[in-house]
């Protein structure tokens, strides 16, 4: 068994689509992985486009519920892993002037992405961009391939 002294590792878990519409089909994926993550479960649908995760919380452990949204929800996000140095982040962000609205590493990341666009990380994030479509964000390895960024119709 793993150090931590359970018999199976568990960590959180997301899950998704785009193009399909497709009544349950997000929590059933949400319910497949149950596993990863045993305290929450969130889900986001928007048209053709479905986000859930399934969480293990650790951090904010009562506000962190996924997905979260920006104010106008133009953007939606389901993150899975941790940001090390999100509370010094968290910190320029508050000085500033950013609302944030929970101590989640996860907001932290949809607040920078709002500002710096997706150049700067590597997980999927949805946009809505008025009179240009939707584009999904996905993931990347760490050289920047298999980059998933796609016109949504």
């Amino acid at each position: 068994a793993p150090a931590c002294g359970h018999s199976r590792l568990t960590m959180c878990g997301i899950c998704g689509y785009a193009g399909l519409h497709a009544p349950g089909l997000l929590e059933q994926m949400t319910a497949s992985i149950r596993h990863r993550g045993p305290d929450d479960d969130g889900h986001c649908v928007d048209g053709d486009v479905g986000l859930g995760m399934r969480r293990l919380s650790i951090i904010d452990v009562a506000g962190g519920h996924q997905p979260i949204t920006n104010e106008d929800e133009s953007l939606v996000i389901v993150f899975n892993g941790e940001i090390y140095n999100f509370r010094d982040l968290r910190r320029e962000l508050e000085n500033e002037g950013e609302p944030l609205l929970t101590t989640s590493d996860t907001e932290v990341i949809l607040r920078l992405f709002a500002r710096e666009g997706e150049a700067m990380l590597s997980l999927v994030v949805r946009e809505a961009i008025a009179d240009e479509g939707d584009d999904l964000v996905g993931p990347v390895d760490r050289h920047g391939l298999l980059r998933a960024v796609g016109e949504l119709e």
